[in-house]
């Protein structure tokens, strides 16, 4: 009260004079309010580099110019297993994998190998594969072995080129999965790794002391999988008399002032919501929020940060369900975050092969994100240049400094309606360019620019309208861009010439970004969807909005749910999968998908060969450290080239289900030198690699040479801090 007693002669005086002086006087007290406690910990608004006589130019579309708009080639009549999560290895093979709950596949385990699986009724052999290897080159499948569900999981390439699968349905919620890129290589399955905490409350289903709020969610078509309140009371009414329980450790710590004690909660955490929580009437943790004597909830990791623990006797006191729909990022440091799911409001840092985690990080954020649909599920989340996670789930976004837990912005809302799944659209992190790169990383006083894209989704009513109306709400032509490396960002609204929902999107090796696969109405779920979407489009984020948009060649196939799509080494794009049903259907309105299809982007143009540039495999270092010089040997064909024509990417291979192609990017090299091959067409190219894991995380990228926007075949590099 004393504070607002201060403001009494303020409000006075306001009341008393004009508009004009009205206005200037809120204008003074506003610019006295801090905005925002974080800002401290973001850096500073972007600033100009200083002049240096050796930069390089800005980089300029000077792509050839072409009217070809893409060819279609089926490469496979056969996938043998439908491609529901879809990633590219550096031996140059596609990993496919769909489900062990969906039945017979089209392709089998060798009979001594079959999958042994308990169940009620005793042990069940299962001798179907739910996953294969294509080799890119034969299109042969090879037959892989999983062992636990790998529905509606997520992934992504350790830094030694390992594919890293993690979380699923049922038995196979916990579970961390490794595959090596070898020949004779097959998946190492872990059921128990992840720590993954969730919300339940068995005694809850009468409806007791549940909140307005909760009692909507509960009438929704996805009652039975929503949180329920805390066991012991009414959910906050015993806040102010929780005790330390002994033999309970909490995954947080309390600290005020110089003091620090653990604590176990009877009856699970605290009931404090973050500031501007909903009250959903479920349990949150401190994580973010304030006590009364200022002191903060902070988590302990038992020691060093992010480092596996091993999991005490047990499970922890939190119970729930499989870790499903979840988003796994990787990291600076080449570790994983998993972070979302159905009912799992939190995020936990990935255990290394044959660890257990143990912690879990509460984010209030995902629990105020949900609505009637779940419309927060597999969220798109990109590693920023400045070191923080862009989170986005539903509409809504944040800057999220993951070894602590701090929110460190909360962006604007994108209108228009729901981006996540099951509305299902498309994100994707826009090229890094690297151009003006220093050679000192440690002089550069403001991060690179990032931008994010994100397109299409459906209303976030789609969902129940289908399940109980049997109604296909038309998918949103919305897209927004924003720059998450800028305090002030405001999202920037364009259209794409068609809406779309359930498809995806990749960055191109020249910097363009393609949206493929899809539908025109309804959203995700078994046969959710109308309308397939033939026709991809290409996006050119550095031109002008009236020519950003380019419609190309349509394909012949429905790629509808379930389907997935990977740049590949010769920068072609894969396209497989699309299953709208709970099981290998070819007999319904939209057939599982068997075949595989090659798109060949408008770069690709066979009159485009002679400016074609290819690599001199043998010229480039193979390992190459953080803020080194390498060089890079091409030739083009019937053409003389200019450094002006060329630049170099280096594109990390994303893991892609369900829209979403989780750890892709795209970084533009800085060219320190160019020099043309003397009489021959072609020339050697020196280019400087990323600063820090912070913009290129560490393992194996696809290099490319892009002369006037025709990108060479790709060669694999590594890239990993020198020891």
């Amino acid at each position: 009260m004393a504070n607002l007693r201060s403001f009494f002669p303020a409000i006075l005086l306001l009341l008393c004079t004009g508009a004009s002086a009205q206005l200037d006087i809120i204008g003074n007290f506003l610019r006295g309010i801090d905005p925002n406690p974080y800002d401290s910990l973001l850096p500073s608004p972007l600033q100009p580099e200083p002049a240096n006589a050796a930069a390089e130019p800005p980089m300029k579309r000077l792509d050839h110019e072409t009217d070809f708009a893409g060819a279609w080639e089926i490469v496979k009549e056969d996938s043998g297993v439908s491609a529901m999560h879809l990633a590219i290895t550096r031996e140059n093979r596609a990993i496919m994998f769909d489900a062990v709950v969906l039945g017979p596949s089209r392709a089998q385990l060798p009979a001594n190998n079959c999958r042994r699986e308990t169940t009620k009724n005793g042990t069940a052999v299962d001798c179907w594969a739910h996953s294969v290897e294509l080799d890119l080159v034969t299109y042969a499948t090879r037959p892989l072995k999983v062992l636990t569900d790998t529905w509606c999981s997520s992934g992504g390439f350790a830094a030694d080129g390992t594919l890293v699968s993690s979380g699923g349905f049922k038995g196979g919620g916990r579970s961390a999965r490794f595959i090596s890129p070898c020949p004779t290589c097959n998946w190492r399955d872990y059921s128990n790794s992840l720590a993954a905490p969730r919300w339940t409350n068995r005694n809850a289903q009468n409806g007791a002391h549940r909140s307005p709020k909760l009692q909507k969610m509960m009438s929704s078509p996805w009652k039975n999988q929503l949180p329920l309140p805390v066991e012991e009371g009414r959910p906050g009414e015993n806040d102010d008399k929780a005790k330390p329980v002994a033999g309970e450790p909490s995954p947080w710590t309390w600290q005020s002032g110089k003091t620090a004690a653990r604590f176990g909660w009877r009856g699970g955490l605290p009931n404090r919501a973050a500031k501007g929580s909903p009250d959903l009437g479920l349990p949150c943790s401190l994580a973010g929020s304030r006590s009364e004597s200022g002191g903060k909830m902070l988590p302990d990791l038992g020691g060093e940060v992010a480092s596996p623990i091993a999991r005490p006797e047990g499970r922890p006191i939190f119970g729930g369900p499989a870790l499903w729909y979840a988003t796994q990022q990787i990291l600076e440091d080449g570790s994983f975050v998993v972070l979302g799911g159905r009912r799992t409001f939190n995020y936990e840092f990935m255990p290394a092969e044959k660890a257990i985690g143990t912690t879990t990080f509460d984010l209030p954020f995902l629990r105020e994100t949900t609505d009637e649909n779940e419309n927060n599920l597999y969220p798109f989340i990109h590693l920023s240049t400045d070191g923080n996670l862009f989170v986005f789930a539903n509409n809504r976004s944040i800057l999220l400094q993951p070894r602590t837990g701090r929110i460190l912005r909360e962006f604007p809302v994108l209108p228009g309606g729901a981006r996540n799944y099951p509305s299902s659209g498309m994100s994707a992190l826009l090229p890094i360019n690297l151009r003006g790169q220093r050679s000192d990383p440690s002089k550069r006083i403001t991060p690179f620019p990032a931008q994010v894209l994100i397109c299409g989704g459906s209303p976030s009513e789609s969902f129940e309208f289908v399940k109980n109306h049997s109604i296909y709400l038309p998918a949103l032509k919305s897209c927004g861009r924003l720059t998450i490396t800028d305090p002030a960002a405001e999202w920037t609204i364009e259209d794409m010439p068609v809406a779309r929902t359930i498809g995806d999107m990749l960055i191109l090796p020249n910097g363009d970004l393609l949206v493929i696969n899809g539908a025109g109405k309804g959203c995700a779920g078994w046969d959710y969807a109308r309308e397939p979407v033939f026709t991809p489009l290409l996006y050119m984020p550095s031109v002008t909005r009236a020519k950003r948009w380019r419609a190309l060649t349509p394909t012949k196939i429905p790629r509808m749910y379930h389907s997935s799509s990977a740049v590949l080494q010769d920068a072609s794009v894969l396209v497989s999968g699309s299953n709208t049903n709970p099981g290998y259907n070819f007999t319904t309105l939209f057939p599982t998908e068997m075949r595989v299809e090659k798109l060949r982007p408008p770069y690709l143009d066979p009159s485009l060969a002679a400016q074609r540039p290819s690599i001199v495999a043998d010229s480039v270092r193979k390992e190459l450290g953080y803020a080194e010089s390498f060089d890079v040997e091409f030739v083009v064909h019937e053409i003389e080239t200019a450094r002006e024509d060329i630049k170099v990417t280096m594109y990390a291979p994303p893991f892609t289900t369900h829209g979403f192609s989780m750890n892709q990017r795209l970084l533009v090299l800085r060219i320190e030198e160019f020099s043309a091959t003397v009489g021959a067409n072609g020339g050697v190219v020196r280019v400087t690699t990323p600063p820090s894991g912070v913009i290129a995380p560490p393992g194996w990228y696809m290099l490319f040479v892009v002369n006037k926007g025709v990108p060479s075949e790709a060669i694999w590099v590594h890239i990993q801090a020198r020891v």
